[in-house]
């Protein structure tokens, strides 16, 4: 018998799916800008500022803070459509 939160055509999967992605994606563009500014902050010499200092601490915490968020928002998504991962799971070399 197939529940019908397994499946994967299920609407509220799909739009839970669709909202989980476009957060990761703002997720992983701001976290590649940061890392930029940063690399460009190290490699010019130049001493941060207190401010500079101040802002890349408090992006830094938001970023760890949004990660959790994201991480118990696909937490959440996998308790509602838990399914069969081990059919659709990729190789993982152990034996």
């Amino acid at each position: 018998m197939i529940d019908q939160h397994n499946n994967a055509d299920d609407p509220a999967m799909e739009q839970a799916l669709v909202v989980l992605a476009d957060e990761m994606a703002v997720f992983v563009s701001v976290n590649a800008f940061l890392i930029s500014s940063m690399a460009n902050l190290i490699s010019s010499g130049k001493d941060a500022s207190h401010e500079v200092s101040s802002g890349a601490k408090y992006c830094a915490d938001a970023t760890q803070a949004r990660a959790l968020e994201i991480k118990e928002s696909l937490n959440l998504m996998l308790r509602k459509y838990p399914g069969d991962r081990n059919n659709n799971a990729p190789e993982s070399g152990r034996s």
